[in-house]
């Protein structure tokens, strides 16, 4: 076998030449020995004659088991072994597509009958007939089949499937297992891998296996493939969800792949799990080449890994490397290698570079694959390459290597590798280490970047909005759609992905991101404001904000308004919009869709009425209410007018109704008088007489009211006579009475007709007498005023010497309020003829005067 050019120990380089050399002596050998054609029979286990092959491919697989040590002599020319010892028939018939069913778990050769009979069919004895029918799918039912019979040092390559490993002889056989968690074939001896495939290196072999477990496979002899060996020339081999766990391939020079080792055509592995396999050589789980053991050309193959996991795998070669996958061409072979939709973690190449994949030679396209934990010595803690590698839409984070300037994710030693649109655990993208060259650190041209969204970004209390992260957004251009589709879920459980919820809490959350992607429910708690919570991916974490809002009204403010007047009510609204608002006044609808409203009350009672608006949005709806209070207009009652005498008090008030407090301005001829107060005294002593205006101003909480009312002030009394003498006839000793009436007195005034109030003030009389002082002059007598003062006795004289006295009566009235006036009359006694003397004027006299109490 050719080595890679990339490997540099001797003891590698030399085993991957090591197989090529040994066949090359098989060839050799059968020269030597004039072998042209080695014609063989059936053995009576065959079931079918098989297609004849080549003679030197016939002589190369038949003096491969003569030098397995086995204790047996040498093969001669027309010897025929079993088909259990590895020979082939020297015809092939067309595949049969025969299904048989394992029916034991017992390790037992001979049990290959395969029929309906119980435990006639075990699972070596199954691979029996399977390699003597071509085209033979053996059913593996759940169960652990054990592999008890050594092999020894002799199966390092051997074909003899009837010790140590099962050999598949046959082309287009097929291994469908009931699943790997319950079927399992494991190899319980210390040096002996599980299965071999084609080991007479046939070209155009097919195989396939699925639904079963490999385990415990352990190869010692330097050849590799410690669960499964495969490959030669256009062959095909497809390993399908399976689980590969155990298996180790040691021995100086070692082919690797501690779980499968293929040389030569395509390999296909899909679903399957590769953990815990390891090899002393590269490719603790895988290794693969497109080169046929003979070197025979053109040799091409494609490696193909979709869908499966390579966990804790290990190499501990320091020529190559690679802790779950090793990838070469060898012997002039071209090998191309994709790998998807797979995950690689705490792969480790403890003496060589990549810790999850070495890429010797060939080109590597890698997408939607997960790298985490791995660790290589020497280059590339997850990828190695020295040739063209393309890594895209994969996650890289938390690989290692010793020295982190020999790329702790990404190592190109050779050839190209561009890693564009990957995660690698920070918005930022890679560090400085994360992807390097010999000639430094590589920046890729764009990488993906967590981010988090929430829809809708603004919701109701108690409402849901759905947050979403993902890695899509690239840090240059558009973000990804599906291409991340595939990509192995993260991270591990416990760990979280959705937390810190301010305003609300988290339901829902996912666990991974699944395809790039997790989502999360988040509800609004009942307090508004500003939400948010918190995604975490790897070394990332990025917040999405939620805006929670809640309907929220003001109260309208109380109104208390004049009958009348306009009362404007509002109310604020706050929280999600649009809003639309419904008001009643009264329990009746009033106004239209607006925050506010003017509400006339000329037409309300007085009294309380209730207004109320309700608010709505998405976010439900809130009432709110208030008090319109219309009260009454000022008004007063007219104040009386008066009339009253001169000096008298009149008194006005009135009589406020409406709301109070009131306060009262009064004004007497329009100028200010009294204080505040509903009444007032006016006293009319200093007034004249006559009409005057009292006037008053009321004012209430509504309004002002004005009255007025005429005071009118009487005249002072006024008396009348319509005589003012009269002679007091005849003259003589007798007294003559008089009153008003005597004299037609009549008095008016302020009360009305005073003529009954008249009364005497006072009488005064003059003496025409020429002895004053005589016994006659004493007139004391002659003046009697009635007790009432009505009325007043004169007495008269028939001296001569009193003819001619005149008497002054002075008539008094007054008004209800003391006001006096007086009127004079005269009584004249007339001059007697016969005995009458010349009056010679007015002498000295008395002047006598009573007056009324």
């Amino acid at each position: 076998m050719l080595h890679s050019p990339s490997r540099t120990t001797h003891s590698e380089s030399t085993g991957r030449t090591h197989m090529k050399a040994w066949l090359a002596l098989i060839v050799g050998g059968l020269l030597a020995l004039g072998l042209t054609a080695i014609a063989l029979t059936p053995s009576v286990e065959s079931k079918t004659a098989l297609a004849p092959r080549s003679d030197s491919e016939s002589a190369a697989r038949q003096f491969n088991h003569q030098i397995s040590p086995r204790g047996r002599t040498a093969l001669r020319r027309g010897v025929a072994l079993s088909s259990g010892e590895g020979l082939q028939p020297a015809a092939v018939l067309a595949p049969l597509s025969l299904t048989i069913v394992v029916d034991t778990t017992v390790d037992l050769p001979l049990a290959s009958l395969c029929t309906a009979a119980p435990s006639d069919c075990s699972l070596r004895g199954a691979v029996a007939y399977a390699n003597t029918n071509p085209g033979t799918t053996i059913s593996v039912p759940a169960g652990t089949y054990q592999l008890v019979i050594s092999g020894g040092a002799v199966e390092g390559f051997n074909g003899d499937n009837a010790i140590g490993d099962l050999d598949i002889t046959a082309s287009n056989t097929a291994i469908v297992g009931a699943g790997a968690a319950t079927t399992i074939i494991q190899q319980t001896r210390p040096d002996d891998r599980v299965i071999e495939v084609n080991p007479f290196l046939d070209p155009g072999f097919n195989f396939s296996i699925s639904g079963v477990t490999i385990s415990g496979g352990s190869e010692t002899q330097a050849v590799g493939g410690g669960g499964l060996i495969s490959g030669s020339i256009d062959n095909t081999v497809s390993v399908t969800n399976c689980v590969i766990s155990g298996n180790s391939a040691t021995g100086s020079g070692t082919l690797g792949g501690g779980g499968i080792a293929h040389t030569g055509g395509n390999l296909t592995i899909s679903g399957t799990a590769f953990s815990g396999n390891s090899t002393s050589g590269s490719g603790g789980g895988v290794s693969y080449s497109a080169g046929d053991p003979f070197g025979r050309t053109p040799s091409t193959g494609t490696l193909s890994i979709s869908g499966s996991t390579f966990t804790n795998n290990s190499s501990s070669s320091t020529a190559a490397g690679g802790g779950a996958a090793d990838l070469f061409n060898y012997n002039a072979g071209i090998g191309t290698y994709s790998v998807d939709s797979s995950r690689f973690s705490g792969n480790n190449a403890s003496g060589g570079s990549g810790g999850a994949i070495n890429v010797e030679s060939g080109p590597l396209t890698v997408t939607t694959s997960s790298f985490t934990g791995n660790h290589a010595a020497a280059r590339g803690g997850a990828i190695d390459s020295a040739d063209n590698t393309s890594v895209t839409f994969s996650r890289l984070v938390g690989n290692t290597v010793t020295l982190p300037v020999n790329g702790l994710s990404l190592f190109r030693s050779a050839g190209t590798l561009t890693a564009d649109d990957n995660w690698w655990g920070s918005n930022s993208g890679p560090a400085a280490n994360d992807f390097r060259a010999s000639t430094g650190s590589i920046t890729p041209a764009t990488y993906l970047q967590l981010r988090m969204s929430a829809s809708p970004g603004t919701i109701c209390t108690g409402a849901s909005s759905t947050l979403t992260a993902d890695i899509k957004q690239r840090s240059v251009g558009s973000p990804l759609t599906t291409e991340l589709n595939g990509l192995p879920a993260f991270p591990v459980p416990p760990a979280t992905i959705f937390n810190n919820a301010v305003l609300g809490t988290l339901s829902g959350a996912s666990t991974q991101f699944v395809a790039g992607v997790a989502t999360a429910t988040y509800t609004a708690g009942g307090t508004a404001g500003a939400g948010s919570a918190d995604a975490t991916a790897d070394n990332q974490t990025v917040t999405a904000s939620i805006t929670v809002q809640t309907i929220s009204t003001t109260d309208p403010a109380d109104q208390t308004v004049c009958q009348g007047a306009t009362a404007n009510f509002s109310t604020t609204a706050s929280g999600g919009g649009p809003f639309s608002y419904a008001w009643t006044l009264d329990g009746s609808p009033f106004n239209g869709d607006s925050p506010s409203i003017n509400v006339p009350t000329t037409s309300l009672s007085v009294g309380s009425h209730t207004v109320m608006v309700t608010t709505t949005t998405a976010c439900g709806s809130a009432s709110q209410s208030a008090t319109l209070a219309v009260q009454a207009n000022t008004a007063t009652t007219d104040p009386a007018d008066q009339t009253v005498c001169k000096g008298a008090t009149a008194n006005f008030s009135t009589t406020a109704s409406g709301t109070g407090p009131f306060h009262y301005a009064w004004t007497l001829d329009g100028s200010p008088f009294n204080g505040d107060s509903s009444s007032i005294s006016v006293p009319t002593g200093s007034l004249s007489s006559g009409p005057h205006t009292v006037a008053v101003t009321t004012t209430g909480t509504c309004g002002s009211a004005s009255q007025s009312a005429t005071l009118t002030v009487g005249s002072p009394p006024v008396i009348t006579l319509s005589t003012s003498n009269i002679n007091m006839w005849p003259p003589n000793h007798s007294y003559h009475t008089f009153n008003a009436s005597n004299f037609g007195a009549s008095a008016s005034g302020c009360d009305g007709d005073l003529t009954n109030s008249i009364v005497i003030a006072s009488v005064a009389s003059d003496e025409l007498e020429d002895n004053p002082g005589g016994a006659d002059g004493n007139t004391l007598n002659d003046i009697v005023i009635a007790a009432d003062c009505k009325s007043v006795q004169l007495r008269t004289e028939r001296d001569a010497n009193l003819n001619g006295r005149v008497y002054t009566i002075t008539f008094r009235v007054t008004d209800s309020q003391g006001n006096t006036t007086t009127a004079t009359a005269t009584v004249s006694v007339p001059v007697n003829g016969s005995n009458d003397t010349a009056i010679n004027g007015p002498g000295p006299g008395y002047t006598v005067t009573s007056l009324c109490p």
